[in-house]
């Protein structure tokens, strides 16, 4: 089974739009979470640090401000496991 990549938990974080295409993505990510806790607990995180960015950064960007929550090396990481 392959892991959920930095970029897909992130653009899953922050979706904001619900359209054909993000609700393919959403069952996509929604399927693959039901039985991968790793990447649960990746996407747990992920909220963790957007809930903080809403509170400190509202309106920067979210990337930047998750590799400045997390040592670079394990954002990368994320898309190695």
């Amino acid at each position: 089974m392959e892991h959920l990549n930095a970029e897909d938990i992130i653009n899953y974080v922050t979706l904001d739009a619900m359209n054909e295409d993000t609700m393919v993505f959403c069952k996509h990510v929604n399927g693959h979470i039901r039985g991968c806790a790793t990447c649960l607990g990746k996407l747990r995180k992920y909220l963790d640090i957007h809930d903080m960015y809403q509170v400190q950064n509202p309106g920067g960007d979210f990337k930047t401000f998750v590799s400045e929550q997390l040592q670079e090396e394990y954002v990368l990481s994320l898309d190695i496991e």
